[in-house]
């Protein structure tokens, strides 16, 4: 099995868009895409049959009408087994497509991953009522996307926006528990602030992150910063910069060949005990075990 990093999906040719969609049709054959990971976000639509998706170290099963969220930076792996008919569609999208609503697009790229790790069962929504008008957007995106007739960037970037504003009008409570930002706004120099001190913490959390260092990014005291990031974020600085590097820790354990010290190493910790231990504490098992849950089909 070769692991992989998908950097860019878009199937149209020309220059990358910032979204794609795509889709699976089997009748008796099966289908499996190994473990992988990406920055865009994910819908996956299960128009007809059954799969199952590998995510955080859980199987979830996903049925006929379900839709399943897949946000940036998971890995995870979809099979349908063999013997059984399906269809589902898949639309992907850079979160920053939603930039004109800067605190939805930063629930999608920081706090929608971070919630979705502490419960993966919230990111299925079973909407059986709702099925013949889902399947019609995905049908229809699916369709705009392949055909890229004239002007269809902005059909498909409309149905990704009337898709998304289903999601969290309906489901926002299922998915997130009553966290999102627009349930609790906050001030947009300060949600700048924090998405400061997060791409601070994805591009130096291999490193030993100083409170100095934070409060340095965000142009505040560490005390403000750090009630202010608890605020916006629902957890401690320091449980994130550990969600971090559990999160490319996972990513890592995709390629058999890195061994547990090398990915220790990597991702921060000062020493493979200290790695495994904080990863047992994170996910329930020992990084071992997860790879071999992870990889195993």
């Amino acid at each position: 099995m070769k692991p992989y990093f998908e950097s860019n999906k878009n199937q149209t040719g020309g220059p990358e868009k910032p979204f794609y969609a795509g889709q699976v049709i089997t009748t008796s054959e099966g289908y499996h895409i190994d473990p992988h990971w990406h920055y865009h976000m994910e819908l996956l639509y299960m128009k007809d049959g059954t799969a199952r998706v590998r995510t955080h170290g859980e199987e979830l099963e996903i049925h006929e009408g379900d839709l399943l969220l897949m946000y940036p930076c998971e890995v995870h792996s979809v099979t349908v087994d063999s013997g059984i008919p399906s269809q589902h569609i898949i639309i992907g999208f850079d979160a920053e497509l939603l930039s004109p609503m800067p605190s939805l697009a930063f629930e999608l790229r920081y706090l929608m991953p971070y919630r979705a790790a502490v419960s993966p069962h919230r990111k299925v929504i079973h909407c059986p009522e709702e099925s013949g008008w889902l399947s019609e957007q995905f049908s229809n995106t699916l369709e705009e996307y392949t055909e890229a007739g004239s002007g269809y960037e902005l059909s498909v970037t409309s149905h990704i926006y009337r898709l998304m504003h289903w999601i969290l009008r309906h489901h926002s409570h299922q998915l997130l528990a009553g966290s999102l930002l627009s349930m609790h706004p906050v001030h947009p120099g300060k949600l700048d602030a924090i998405r400061e001190v997060l791409r601070y913490i994805d591009d130096h959390y291999q490193e030993e992150i100083s409170a100095s260092d934070l409060s340095h990014v965000s142009l505040m005291s560490y005390s403000h910063l750090a009630k202010l990031f608890k605020s916006v974020m629902h957890t401690p600085l320091t449980k994130y910069v550990n969600f971090v590097r559990i999160r490319k820790a996972e990513q890592l354990l995709i390629d058999p060949g890195k061994s547990i010290a090398e990915i220790a190493q990597e991702t921060g910790f000062s020493a493979s005990s200290y790695f495994i231990e904080q990863f047992k504490r994170t996910k329930g098992i020992s990084p071992h075990q997860y790879r071999k849950r992870l990889l195993k089909r």
